[in-house]
Protein backbone atom coordinates (compact mmCIF):
# COMPACT_ATOMS: atom_id res chain seq x y z
CA UNK A 1 0.00 0.00 0.00
CA UNK A 2 1.28 3.35 -0.92
CA UNK A 3 -0.33 6.41 1.24
CA UNK A 4 0.11 9.85 0.10
CA UNK A 5 0.09 12.82 1.94
CA UNK A 6 -2.20 15.45 0.17
CA UNK A 7 -1.79 19.38 1.00
CA UNK A 8 -1.60 22.98 -0.99
CA UNK A 9 -3.64 24.03 -3.48
CA UNK A 10 -5.11 21.69 -6.52
CA UNK A 11 -1.62 21.74 -8.69
CA UNK A 12 0.31 21.08 -5.54
CA UNK A 13 -2.24 18.24 -5.11
CA UNK A 14 -1.86 16.42 -8.50
CA UNK A 15 2.01 16.27 -8.12
CA UNK A 16 1.58 14.48 -4.91
CA UNK A 17 -0.70 12.08 -6.27
CA UNK A 18 1.34 11.51 -9.22
CA UNK A 19 4.35 10.33 -7.51
CA UNK A 20 2.53 8.34 -5.08
CA UNK A 21 0.12 7.19 -8.28
CA UNK A 22 3.40 5.62 -9.97
CA UNK A 23 5.04 4.02 -6.67
CA UNK A 24 2.14 2.21 -6.59
CA UNK A 25 1.82 1.93 -10.21
CA UNK A 26 5.28 0.34 -10.06
CA UNK A 27 5.01 -1.96 -6.40
CA UNK A 28 1.93 -3.64 -8.15
CA UNK A 29 -0.03 -1.47 -4.94
CA UNK A 30 -2.97 0.27 -4.15
CA UNK A 31 -2.98 4.02 -3.77
CA UNK A 32 -4.58 5.75 -0.69
CA UNK A 33 -4.65 9.23 -0.09
CA UNK A 34 -4.48 11.19 3.28
CA UNK A 35 -6.30 14.39 3.41
CA UNK A 36 -6.54 14.56 6.95
CA UNK A 37 -4.52 17.91 6.42
CA UNK A 38 -8.21 19.74 4.91
CA UNK A 39 -9.77 19.36 8.30
CA UNK A 40 -7.49 22.38 9.68
CA UNK A 41 -9.04 25.78 8.31
CA UNK A 42 -6.60 28.01 9.58
CA UNK A 43 -2.67 27.97 8.53
CA UNK A 44 0.57 29.43 9.84
CA UNK A 45 2.04 32.43 8.07
CA UNK A 46 -1.42 33.59 6.84
CA UNK A 47 -1.52 31.16 4.26
CA UNK A 48 -4.88 30.39 2.19
CA UNK A 49 -7.03 27.28 3.16
CA UNK A 50 -7.17 25.10 0.39
CA UNK A 51 -9.47 21.78 0.19
CA UNK A 52 -9.22 18.65 -1.36
CA UNK A 53 -9.59 19.48 -5.05
CA UNK A 54 -8.37 15.89 -6.99
CA UNK A 55 -12.66 15.46 -7.23
CA UNK A 56 -12.77 17.37 -10.45
CA UNK A 57 -10.86 13.99 -12.29
CA UNK A 58 -12.33 11.20 -13.13
CA UNK A 59 -10.10 9.24 -11.81
CA UNK A 60 -10.75 6.76 -8.99
CA UNK A 61 -9.52 8.14 -5.13
CA UNK A 62 -9.59 6.05 -2.20
CA UNK A 63 -8.71 7.94 0.86
CA UNK A 64 -7.01 6.91 3.34
CA UNK A 65 -8.31 5.50 6.49
CA UNK A 66 -7.59 6.36 10.02
CA UNK A 67 -6.31 3.18 10.96
CA UNK A 68 -4.37 3.04 7.72
CA UNK A 69 -2.68 6.35 8.92
CA UNK A 70 -1.64 4.96 12.43
CA UNK A 71 0.18 2.30 10.97
CA UNK A 72 3.10 4.35 9.79
CA UNK A 73 2.94 7.11 13.65
CA UNK A 74 3.81 6.23 16.65
CA UNK A 75 1.59 6.30 19.57
CA UNK A 76 1.89 6.88 23.15
CA UNK A 77 -0.37 3.91 24.62
CA UNK A 78 2.07 0.91 25.83
CA UNK A 79 -1.01 -1.60 23.97
CA UNK A 80 -0.80 0.69 20.59
CA UNK A 81 3.41 0.11 20.68
CA UNK A 82 2.96 -3.48 21.23
CA UNK A 83 0.32 -3.85 18.15
CA UNK A 84 2.60 -2.13 16.24
CA UNK A 85 5.34 -3.80 16.75
CA UNK A 86 4.02 -7.17 16.10
CA UNK A 87 2.22 -5.47 12.61
CA UNK A 88 5.99 -4.72 11.74
CA UNK A 89 7.18 -8.21 11.92
CA UNK A 90 5.23 -9.41 9.26
CA UNK A 91 4.77 -5.82 6.88
CA UNK A 92 7.16 -3.68 6.32
CA UNK A 93 6.28 0.34 6.76
CA UNK A 94 8.51 3.26 5.15
CA UNK A 95 7.34 7.06 6.49
CA UNK A 96 9.20 9.00 3.67
CA UNK A 97 9.85 12.80 3.96
CA UNK A 98 10.64 14.52 0.93
CA UNK A 99 14.34 15.25 1.52
CA UNK A 100 15.04 18.08 -1.10
CA UNK A 101 13.31 19.92 -3.36
CA UNK A 102 14.67 18.44 -6.63
CA UNK A 103 14.33 14.76 -7.69
CA UNK A 104 15.21 12.37 -5.01
CA UNK A 105 15.85 8.99 -7.11
CA UNK A 106 15.66 6.98 -4.31
CA UNK A 107 11.96 7.28 -4.36
CA UNK A 108 11.70 5.16 -7.13
CA UNK A 109 13.09 1.99 -5.86
CA UNK A 110 10.77 2.23 -2.50
CA UNK A 111 8.76 -1.42 -1.31
CA UNK A 112 6.54 -2.47 0.93
CA UNK A 113 4.48 0.06 2.42
CA UNK A 114 4.89 3.55 2.00
CA UNK A 115 3.47 6.48 3.29
CA UNK A 116 4.59 9.49 1.41
CA UNK A 117 4.86 13.45 2.80
CA UNK A 118 6.52 16.23 0.34
CA UNK A 119 5.64 18.22 -2.85
CA UNK A 120 7.14 15.50 -5.15
CA UNK A 121 7.64 18.27 -8.16
CA UNK A 122 9.15 16.68 -10.68
CA UNK A 123 7.65 14.88 -14.06
CA UNK A 124 11.30 12.37 -13.30
CA UNK A 125 8.39 10.63 -10.49
CA UNK A 126 6.12 9.41 -12.78
CA UNK A 127 7.57 9.88 -16.52
CA UNK A 128 7.57 6.11 -17.02
CA UNK A 129 3.50 6.14 -16.16
CA UNK A 130 2.52 9.35 -18.43
CA UNK A 131 -0.14 7.78 -20.20
CA UNK A 132 -1.84 6.18 -16.89
CA UNK A 133 -1.35 10.28 -15.11
CA UNK A 134 -3.10 11.70 -18.40
CA UNK A 135 -5.72 9.72 -18.18
CA UNK A 136 -6.15 10.32 -14.34
CA UNK A 137 -6.21 13.95 -15.03
CA UNK A 138 -9.02 13.66 -17.46
CA UNK A 139 -11.93 16.45 -16.25
CA UNK A 140 -15.43 15.51 -15.32
CA UNK A 141 -17.21 18.42 -16.41
CA UNK A 142 -19.94 19.46 -18.48
CA UNK A 143 -19.53 23.03 -20.05
CA UNK A 144 -22.77 25.47 -21.37
CA UNK A 145 -22.54 27.09 -24.44
CA UNK A 146 -20.47 29.93 -23.33
CA UNK A 147 -17.65 26.81 -22.18
CA UNK A 148 -18.42 25.04 -25.28
CA UNK A 149 -18.08 28.77 -28.07
CA UNK A 150 -14.82 29.44 -25.88
CA UNK A 151 -13.00 25.81 -26.33
CA UNK A 152 -13.69 25.67 -29.83
CA UNK A 153 -12.24 29.12 -30.25
CA UNK A 154 -9.25 27.84 -28.26
CA UNK A 155 -8.86 24.65 -30.17
CA UNK A 156 -9.65 26.76 -33.88
CA UNK A 157 -6.60 29.23 -33.01
CA UNK A 158 -2.94 29.74 -32.98
CA UNK A 159 -4.28 29.70 -28.72
CA UNK A 160 -1.27 30.42 -26.28
CA UNK A 161 -2.83 30.61 -22.67
CA UNK A 162 -1.21 33.49 -20.80
CA UNK A 163 -1.80 32.59 -16.97
CA UNK A 164 -1.14 34.97 -14.35
CA UNK A 165 -0.96 33.99 -11.06
CA UNK A 166 -0.65 37.53 -9.19
CA UNK A 167 -2.89 37.67 -6.47
CA UNK A 168 -1.54 35.53 -2.99
CA UNK A 169 1.75 36.09 -4.85
CA UNK A 170 2.09 39.40 -4.69
CA UNK A 171 0.85 40.13 -0.70
CA UNK A 172 2.29 37.03 1.07
CA UNK A 173 6.10 36.33 1.48
CA UNK A 174 5.80 32.97 2.35
CA UNK A 175 4.55 31.44 -0.73
CA UNK A 176 6.19 32.27 -4.44
CA UNK A 177 6.63 35.73 -5.25
CA UNK A 178 4.41 37.39 -8.38
CA UNK A 179 6.80 37.28 -11.81
CA UNK A 180 5.87 40.96 -12.41
CA UNK A 181 5.04 42.72 -15.63
CA UNK A 182 8.47 42.85 -17.26
CA UNK A 183 8.66 39.06 -17.13
CA UNK A 184 5.21 38.91 -19.04
CA UNK A 185 5.53 41.47 -21.52
CA UNK A 186 9.09 39.56 -22.59
CA UNK A 187 6.69 36.30 -22.68
CA UNK A 188 4.63 37.68 -25.09
CA UNK A 189 6.85 39.17 -27.34
CA UNK A 190 9.01 36.26 -27.47
CA UNK A 191 5.93 33.69 -28.21
CA UNK A 192 4.50 36.18 -30.89
CA UNK A 193 7.61 35.64 -32.55
CA UNK A 194 7.35 32.07 -32.25
CA UNK A 195 3.86 32.05 -33.52
CA UNK A 196 2.11 32.78 -36.04
CA UNK A 197 -0.48 35.13 -35.77
CA UNK A 198 -0.93 33.94 -31.99
CA UNK A 199 -4.45 34.34 -30.04
CA UNK A 200 -3.85 35.04 -26.51
CA UNK A 201 -6.68 33.67 -24.53
CA UNK A 202 -5.67 35.22 -20.25
CA UNK A 203 -6.58 33.16 -17.66
CA UNK A 204 -5.80 35.12 -14.14
CA UNK A 205 -6.57 35.30 -9.75
CA UNK A 206 -6.69 39.15 -9.98
CA UNK A 207 -8.18 39.98 -13.39
CA UNK A 208 -8.97 43.63 -12.78
CA UNK A 209 -5.83 43.88 -11.86
CA UNK A 210 -4.86 42.72 -15.65
CA UNK A 211 -7.34 44.80 -17.19
CA UNK A 212 -5.79 47.24 -15.49
CA UNK A 213 -2.33 46.98 -15.64
CA UNK A 214 -1.38 44.70 -18.97
CA UNK A 215 -1.67 45.88 -22.46
CA UNK A 216 -1.90 43.25 -25.06
CA UNK A 217 -1.66 44.00 -28.12
CA UNK A 218 -2.05 41.24 -30.03
CA UNK A 219 -5.44 39.12 -30.57
CA UNK A 220 -6.35 38.19 -27.21
CA UNK A 221 -9.20 37.50 -24.71
CA UNK A 222 -9.60 37.49 -21.33
CA UNK A 223 -11.48 34.51 -20.12
CA UNK A 224 -14.08 35.69 -17.03
CA UNK A 225 -13.92 33.73 -14.05
CA UNK A 226 -17.71 33.03 -14.35
CA UNK A 227 -16.57 30.28 -17.03
CA UNK A 228 -13.76 28.58 -14.33
CA UNK A 229 -15.90 26.32 -13.01
CA UNK A 230 -16.13 24.33 -9.14
CA UNK A 231 -12.38 24.66 -8.24
CA UNK A 232 -11.12 26.06 -10.85
CA UNK A 233 -11.86 22.68 -13.65
CA UNK A 234 -13.10 24.15 -16.55
CA UNK A 235 -10.21 26.59 -16.06
CA UNK A 236 -7.45 23.84 -15.97
CA UNK A 237 -9.66 22.52 -18.78
CA UNK A 238 -9.64 25.54 -21.23
CA UNK A 239 -5.92 26.21 -20.31
CA UNK A 240 -4.48 22.57 -21.19
CA UNK A 241 -6.62 23.28 -24.67
CA UNK A 242 -4.68 26.30 -26.19
CA UNK A 243 -2.02 24.98 -28.34
CA UNK A 244 0.80 27.15 -26.19
CA UNK A 245 1.83 28.61 -22.93
CA UNK A 246 2.89 31.24 -20.96
CA UNK A 247 2.97 30.20 -17.50
CA UNK A 248 3.60 31.70 -13.91
CA UNK A 249 5.71 30.22 -11.26
CA UNK A 250 2.18 27.78 -10.26
CA UNK A 251 1.95 24.47 -10.56
CA UNK A 252 -1.63 24.96 -11.33
CA UNK A 253 -0.18 26.62 -14.66
CA UNK A 254 2.65 24.38 -14.65
CA UNK A 255 0.22 21.00 -14.79
CA UNK A 256 -2.25 22.84 -17.91
CA UNK A 257 0.98 23.11 -19.73
CA UNK A 258 1.98 19.46 -18.82
CA UNK A 259 -1.30 18.09 -19.37
CA UNK A 260 -1.41 19.24 -23.02
CA UNK A 261 0.44 16.56 -25.09
CA UNK A 262 1.23 18.15 -28.36
CA UNK A 263 5.16 17.67 -28.24
CA UNK A 264 5.35 20.88 -30.77
CA UNK A 265 3.83 22.91 -28.01
CA UNK A 266 5.53 25.82 -26.72
CA UNK A 267 5.93 26.56 -23.74
CA UNK A 268 7.53 29.82 -21.65
CA UNK A 269 8.48 29.58 -17.87
CA UNK A 270 9.57 31.86 -15.15
CA UNK A 271 13.73 31.15 -14.70
CA UNK A 272 12.98 32.08 -11.14
CA UNK A 273 10.46 29.87 -9.46
CA UNK A 274 10.05 30.09 -5.51
CA UNK A 275 10.19 32.48 -2.89
CA UNK A 276 13.53 30.25 -0.86
CA UNK A 277 15.97 30.62 -3.67
CA UNK A 278 18.35 27.82 -1.40
CA UNK A 279 15.74 25.22 -3.28
CA UNK A 280 17.22 23.43 -6.52
CA UNK A 281 14.36 23.86 -9.18
CA UNK A 282 16.25 22.50 -11.85
CA UNK A 283 14.02 18.94 -11.89
CA UNK A 284 10.72 20.65 -12.12
CA UNK A 285 10.87 22.82 -15.42
CA UNK A 286 11.09 20.23 -18.28
CA UNK A 287 14.16 20.90 -20.72
CA UNK A 288 12.09 21.48 -23.62
CA UNK A 289 10.43 24.44 -22.25
CA UNK A 290 12.08 27.67 -22.39
CA UNK A 291 12.60 29.80 -18.94
CA UNK A 292 13.05 33.49 -19.10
Amino acid sequence: MVIVKLFGGLGNQMFQYAAGRSLSLRNNCPLKLDITHFDNKTLPNGLPYRSFDLSIFKAQLNIATSKEIKKFFSSDSLFAKAAKKIDHLFNDYKLIHEPYFHFYPDLLKVKGNVYLEGYWQSEKYFKEYEDIIRNDFNIDTTLGKEGEFLLKNIKDTNSVCLNIRRKEFASNKYINQFVGSEYIYNAIELMAKKVKDPHFYVFSDELDWVKSNIVIKYKHTIVEENLYGDRFRDCLLFMSSCKNFIIPNSTFGWWAAWLNNDPDKIVISPSDWLADKTKDTSDLILSEWIRL
